[in-house]
């Protein structure tokens, strides 16, 4: 029995000193402003930067937390943030266009330290995608950040029930299985006493509700009503009242830019449309310009022909126009086979051997055009002579 007393009061010596050391450790680390590499050594990284101030630590001090940090900091990144941004911000100076400065970094296997820029270090220390961090950078900054391990019970969540998105409050969290049993709560417009089954889901399933937004307003702070005319500008009069200003509301903007884009629609229209009608004059005007200039030419023509008629150089000839019979042309006497040739002024005008060789039976079907009359006559004695008997004698006898 003595041994057994013996044991004990061992243990219990043993006990009392590993709380004492765990006291003394606490103590420390909350009187001490600068954090040491054998205090962090000792303790979690994530309770230890729990209780240091990041800005008052050395820079090799946070770089060795950011290392430490770097490879499960999603799941602490609101606890882990103060210390990254200032790592990143004061001490790397990164801003906004620009990559700050350079900072020796003591990279494990490397016996010298290495000089790095904040993206260079970011791209060696962190898992994640530096778009993925300037998301979750953001969601601090701007106090939004939400992390489903930080849930608690009675916390309003939402969550999807039968596919549409529902709001709910925790029942109970699964800390060892990351599962939450969330009770969704019934609505305003459901039936009185609708109460729905507790439901068992991941923490990813479920988002936190965030707390209503509180903004401050001064005097004369214009403020934005998205739901009256689809957004309306108001000023803040002070006391409690506010003011609607001149600017027109969404719904008035939006209905102005239609009404602008039909008037450059009707506007392009009638451009197109005037257009057109002005092609169509001028085709019109042209065909008339060239009517005209048919007709006058034809003028021309006869008066030509009556002045030549008239000087008597050449032998009255009938030709049809439109105007009806007119002296146009001189022709040969028929030889005995019908044959015989005629001179077209027509053709004299534009240059084209004047003279044609034709047939009696159809004078319309010019056999042959000579330039001057000698020739003409010559093609008509050779047609004339090569006649077929069978067909000369024919010809006499219809003539008979």
């Amino acid at each position: 029995m003595a041994t057994q007393s013996s044991v004990t009061t061992a243990e219990l010596s043993s006990e009392v000193s590993r709380k004492e050391e765990k006291q003394m450790t606490a103590q420390s680390l909350a009187t001490t402003a600068e954090l040491t590499s054998e205090v962090l050594a000792k303790s979690n990284p994530f309770e230890v930067i729990r209780q240091f101030n990041p800005a008052q630590q050395k820079t090799e001090m946070l770089i060795q937390i950011n290392q430490i940090l770097g490879t499960s900091f999603k799941e602490f990144f609101q606890i882990a943030a103060p210390w990254i941004l200032e790592l990143k911000n004061n001490r790397f100076k990164v801003r906004p266009g620009s990559k700050g400065t350079q900072i020796e970094v003591d990279v494990p296997g490397i016996p010298v330290p290495i000089k790095m820029y904040w993206h260079e270090f970011f791209d060696k220390t962190f898992n994640v995608t530096s778009r993925h961090f300037r998301q979750l950078e953001k969601a601090v900054e701007e106090g939004t950040w939400q992390e489903p391990s930080l849930l608690k019970e009675g916390d309003r969540v939402t969550i999807e029930v039968e596919g549409e998105d529902k709001e709910g409050r925790v029942v109970k969290i699964h800390k060892t299985a990351e599962k939450v049993d969330v009770q969704p709560l019934a609505v305003a417009n459901e039936p009185l006493g609708t109460t729905y089954e507790v439901i068992t889901l991941p923490f990813d399933d479920v988002e936190k509700v965030k707390p209503a937004k509180l903004t401050k307003v001064t005097t004369g702070q214009l403020l934005l009503l998205t739901d009256v005319d689809g957004g309306t500008e108001y000023r803040y009069e002070g006391g409690g009242k506010i003011k609607r200003t001149g600017k027109p509301s969404a719904n008035a903007q939006r209905k102005a830019e239609e009404e602008e884009a039909e008037r450059r629609r009707e506007a392009k229209l009638k451009e197109k449309r005037e257009k057109e009608d002005r092609a169509e004059r001028e085709k019109k005007a042209e065909v008339l310009r060239r009517a005209e200039a048919a007709v006058k030419e034809e003028e021309q023509m006869l008066e030509e022909q009556k002045r030549m008629l008239k000087s008597g150089t050449i032998p009255a000839g009938l030709i049809a126009t439109k105007r009806g019979a007119i002296q146009q042309r001189r022709q040969t006497e028929k030889s005995a086979h019908g044959f015989f040739a005629y001179w077209d002024k027509r053709k004299a005008m534009k240059g084209h051997a004047p003279w044609c060789v034709v047939n009696e039976k159809d004078e319309k079907e010019i056999l042959e055009t000579c330039y001057t009359e000698q020739d003409a006559l010559n093609s008509v004695k050779q047609r004339d002579d090569g006649m077929d008997v069978k067909e000369a004698v024919a010809k006499a006898a219809s003539a008979a």
